[in-house]
């Protein structure tokens, strides 16, 4: 067909379907609003000036008003260059088509080249009023424009974009459903990984990001702009869990490893300690080669740092006898007088090392008040012993009362430490290693079951 004979044919068409609709005399059909959509289906590879003539004189045909438009469908069906060079075809069309106020400018868009978002968002910013495409992308081919990360693009943007994606699992849920196709699980927001990070780098910015912006919140008593290092977007918004945001496995970091003993034990560890844990964590990942959840977390802690839950209770009455050292703290009679953390630390201290001969300094001791929670504020002791030149040990403490918090530290590192202590080099890297592996297993059979509630 010449260019002229296919201007006829669509001229043609667009009278028919007028006859047939607005001009047909049926009374039903005459109180029925009709709008045309024309579609140019080569736009993307058809020049500027004949989409001008065909789309001219088919408006001719229709006759539409500022009211009701005509839809001009300019497509990209196969992505045959880059998002700019369809951008600047549609400004030419918007810029050159009579009686504009007739004309609503549509989109449609493939993703033959994986630019389908980004020719959509600058043809928008070309001129153009619509956009058609697919949930998730899917479509022909490689499917058309993804509707979701097109409009909530422009959300991130400030700009609403009309559709509600505030539960976005349902949406994904709905989808997968009525197509069978699994959404990516690194799909645009809506991916199950889409909010996660598993790289320390990524995982201690985003820490310290919460942190800001907790602060900033306490300050000004009202929900501040949301601004976070690697989310373009609250989680919340989409109602994703924050909690969800870190993942950890082996490649993972102190920051993020840091970020969930906080939400466990709402307590930021000591530096040291940090340093000590991640490489624990780090080597049960190695070991099983999963992703640690966050009970697992929360079992390799309490069990390498901290007393059983059993042993914590209010009161606890505890025995230190040695040669030459005997001492008995009773926390249900003593209270926080006598038995403060530098008397039991130093009774510990004395105790290992006339048990095992060994010098032995409280190389570092910090104490954090926890906020309150359910109406109590706890306090977190945190202790390490540090034999001379060798291995050093960390103890855990939290209770309501600072004295019980610094027993817990102490008791456990009285039981615990001279594991640590008395080995150096490579017996002392046997032990660890046997420990973790010990560790690791209980960790697993518990941490695993809570992973899947």
């Amino acid at each position: 067909m010449t260019p002229q004979e296919t201007i006829n044919l669509a001229v043609r068409c667009a009278k028919l379907y007028r006859e047939l609709t607005t001009d047909s005399g049926d009374p039903e059909m005459m109180r029925t609003e009709w709008t045309l959509e024309f579609t140019p289906e080569n736009f993307q590879d058809t020049s500027v000036e004949f989409a001008l003539q065909i789309c001219e004189a088919v408006k001719e045909a229709w006759q539409p008003t500022v009211e009701n438009k005509i839809i001009f469908n300019l497509t990209s069906t196969v992505e045959v260059a880059m998002p700019n060079i369809f951008a600047d075809q549609v400004e030419s069309f918007c810029d050159n088509i009579s009686e504009r106020e007739k004309v609503c400018v549509s989109l449609h868009n493939h993703n033959d080249r994986g630019c389908a978002v980004a020719t959509s968002e600058l043809s928008q910013l070309a001129g153009a009023d619509r956009v058609e495409g697919c949930i998730f992308g899917n479509g022909e081919r490689t499917g058309n424009v993804d509707l979701v990360t097109l409009a909530l693009n422009l959300y991130t943007q400030g700009i609403h974009p009309g559709i509600d994606f505030g539960d976005i699992n349902q949406v994904v849920n709905m989808v997968e459903e009525l197509t069978k196709i699994p959404l990516h699980y690194r799909a645009p927001y809506a991916g199950r990984l889409t909010f996660c990070t598993f790289t320390g780098t990524h995982q201690d910015a985003i820490r310290k990001g919460y942190r800001v912006r907790s602060i900033a919140e306490e300050k000004s008593g009202q929900v501040v702009p949301w601004r976070m290092p690697y989310l373009p977007m609250d989680p919340a918004d989409l109602n994703r869990k924050h909690e969800a945001i870190i993942r950890i496995n082996s490649q993972s970091g102190k920051g993020g490893i840091a970020w969930f003993v906080n939400k466990i034990f709402s307590i930021d560890m000591p530096r040291g300690l940090e340093l000590d844990f991640t490489r624990l964590v780090k080597t049960y990942a190695d070991n099983t080669g999963i992703e640690i959840m966050s009970g697992m977390i929360e079992d390799l802690f309490r069990s390498y740092y901290m007393l059983p839950i059993s042993s914590q209770g209010k009161s606890i009455r505890w025995e230190l006898e040695c040669p030459e050292v005997t001492a008995s703290l009773d926390s249900s009679e003593g209270g926080s007088g006598k038995f403060n953390d530098e008397y039991v630390t130093n009774v510990t201290v004395m105790r290992l090392e006339k048990i095992h001969g060994i010098e032995i300094e409280v190389h570092d001791r910090k104490t954090q008040i926890i906020g309150k929670k359910d109406g109590f504020q706890k306090t977190a002791k945190f202790m390490q012993l540090k034999s001379k030149g060798r291995a050093a040990a960390w103890g855990v403490g939290i209770h309501e009362e600072p004295t019980l918090a610094s027993l817990q530290a102490v008791r456990f590192l009285s039981h615990n430490a001279y594991k640590t202590l008395i080995f150096s080099g490579l017996e002392r890297r046997n032990e660890l290693d046997s420990r973790r592996r010990n560790v690791t297993m209980v960790a697993l059979n518990h941490g695993t079951a809570r992973g899947k509630e």
